[in-house]
Order: C-alpha cells, then structure tokens, then sequence
C-alpha cells in the first residue's frame, strides 16, 4: 500500500488500523521513493512491544518502469538506474519486484521474456497477453499498488509459520 508518504490516502498508522479492521494478517508499505513513513511506524511498534508484521519496502520508478524493493532497513536514493537500485536493494538483503508490467513499463525485453536473469526476483500479476515466458517467472504478488483504505479483493496469500519481512520475501 502506498500512504501519506506518497500518493496514498492515510498516514503509515491508518493503513495498519485498516489492515486489522480488514483482518489483514500483515502489511507491506511501499510508498514512491521513500521507506521513511513505515520504517519509523516500525520503530514505534517497538518502543511501545505492538507486534503487528508491518513490513517496509519502497516504489521506485525509473524509466524502465515500477520496481518494488522489499523488507528494506532504509529509503533508496531517488533517481537510480536499474541496475544501481538493484544493487542498492541486494545490499539490504532486499527483494525487487516488477510492478505493473504490461502498463508502466519501457522494458520489453522483460515483457516479452521474463524476469529470469535480470536481478529481479518477483513480479506482479498483470504481464501483458503476448509474454513468452510469463508462467516461468518466480514469483507472483497480488495487488500492490492501494492508494486508499479499501483493501482490495484481490491480495497476496502467503503461508507462513511467523510472518516477518524475510519470511514473506522467502516465501
């Protein structure tokens, strides 16, 4: 979800308060070019023991389109090429994820291809009808671009024993 931070409509606290309203099991945050809102909510869950799996990550975008980096302990530097927020995400021992494929997107070779070999290790659910390889990519998200407060029907189902930002990433 995106929040205040960005283009959402609530701060990083409404979200998680709209997660357990929807009985959500955890929340992924990922607002436009910065960690800074939810990485300070998770500091507040902590100084105060409220245990809610809140999970920082961050939305570029770049010109080769919309990337998802995820569990992150920091913002990214805005204005990254690819590769370099690769690099930056891999060093946190983050994940990076392919939003929105077959509609923000200047890479074709990834639209027609896949993902396999570019250092991206996710992708979300929309590829374009005319990829090749689109059933052979690693991992699917659901929906992961929320603006507002009203979760959507479709959602990311992951089974996991203790959910944690790595324990998501993992699975």
């Amino acid at each position: 979800c995106h929040s205040i931070y960005s283009d959402g409509m609530l701060t990083p606290l409404g979200l998680v308060s709209a997660a357990l309203y929807s009985q959500m099991d955890f929340l992924l945050i990922t607002d436009h070019e910065t960690a800074d809102g939810v990485l300070q909510l998770q500091k507040e869950f902590k100084k105060y023991n409220f245990r809610f799996p809140l999970i920082a990550g961050e939305e570029n975008t770049l010109p080769d389109g919309h990337f998802n980096s995820y569990p992150l302990t920091g913002s990214i530097p805005f204005g990254l090429s690819f590769d370099k927020l690769l690099e930056t995400a891999h060093a946190q021992g983050a994940s990076v994820q392919y939003n929105h494929p077959a509609t923000y997107s200047n890479r074709r070779d990834l639209q027609l291809n896949g993902i396999a070999g570019s250092g991206l290790e996710g992708w979300e659910h929309e590829m374009p009808p005319y990829a090749k390889n689109w059933r052979e990519l690693p991992a699917q998200i659901g929906s992961s671009d929320n603006h507002n407060s009203a979760f959507p029907t479709e959602r990311t189902i992951t089974y996991v024993k203790n959910m944690t930002g790595k324990t998501f990433q993992a699975a």
